[in-house]
């Protein structure tokens, strides 16, 4: 709960931004260094998304939340179930 909290302040953007990014580049690392650097593209595309979706659940985590009622965190949690 407090990481959604935190991922809602300006200085949580800016750690869950840089610890994206810096993921991506990892992985596009390890992967061009692997046998299956021809699939980087294929690879990186489906990963980044996952990603954000991840990012954007931990950020609906921080949102109100009434017993019963539906909150504002239920829309965004259909897009990230699509995504």
């Amino acid at each position: 709960m407090e990481l959604g909290k935190f991922l809602n302040t300006r200085e949580g953007f800016y750690v869950a931004f840089g610890s994206y990014i810096i993921s991506l580049l990892i992985f596009a690392f390890i992967i061009s260094k692997s046998k299956r650097k021809k699939y980087l593209g294929r690879i990186l595309i489906p990963l980044a998304f996952i990603e954000l979706a991840i990012i954007f659940f931990l950020i609906t985590m921080g949102f109100p939340v009434e017993k019963g009622k539906v909150g504002p965190s239920i829309v965004p949690r259909l897009w990230i179930a699509v995504i």
